[in-house]
């Protein structure tokens, strides 16, 4: 019988070979190659999960529109091509076509300093996807459950901190919780 620190240490290097066999990163680089083996193994699972989260699992969807979703001149100017986004919503398409460019990238950007960049802070803290309907700045702010799509707003990368993303889920769909009020905080 092995002694349970053997057995901690058989399952992190199991663990470890198997988000490093399947987390998507430029193999024929090394310095990417050596930063993913030389991460820890809680970097390495931050890094993993990180990644795995952008995707948005495919299956049909119910889908709600908040009540100011077509109000915004970015919805209603790009209106044909976010339609084509919601049919493939609740169709349960594939939706990684509407995903940020880097989405297939589990390692985070860089910045001039040579620093990690973690990507999707709005995903990470809020559960909120930004989707692209089009190849252009626009964006469609949603929230996913298992079997409904909730549209926000739409807005531009720099509306990722914009309160009209809260006031229209909490105007639209109090009962739903979506965002939660934590009296005392800032």
């Amino acid at each position: 019988m092995l002694s349970s620190d053997e057995v901690n240490r058989q399952l992190e290097a199991s663990l470890r070979a198997l988000v490093i066999d399947n987390l998507p990163f430029d193999r024929n680089s090394p310095q990417e190659y050596l930063e993913v083996i030389e991460m820890t193994t809680n970097d390495l699972l931050k890094v993993w999960f990180n990644w795995v989260r952008r995707k948005v699992p495919a299956t049909p969807r119910k889908l709600f529109v908040s009540n100011a979703f077509w109000n915004d001149e970015a919805a209603s100017a790009n209106r044909r091509d976010i339609e084509r986004m919601f049919s493939c919503i609740e169709r349960g398409d594939c939706l990684d076509g509407f995903l940020s460019k880097r989405a297939n990238q589990a390692l985070p950007l860089r910045d001039k300093r040579n620093n990690r960049v973690e990507l999707d802070l709005l995903l990470n803290d809020w559960a909120v996807h930004h989707l692209h309907p089009n190849r252009n700045d626009v964006l469609v702010f949603m929230f996913f459950t298992t079997d409904e799509a909730f549209a926000l707003i739409a807005g531009k990368h720099r509306d990722m901190t914009s309160r009209r993303m809260v006031e229209a889920a909490v105007e639209t769909w109090p009962e739903r919780e979506i965002f939660l009020e934590m009296k005392g905080t800032i």
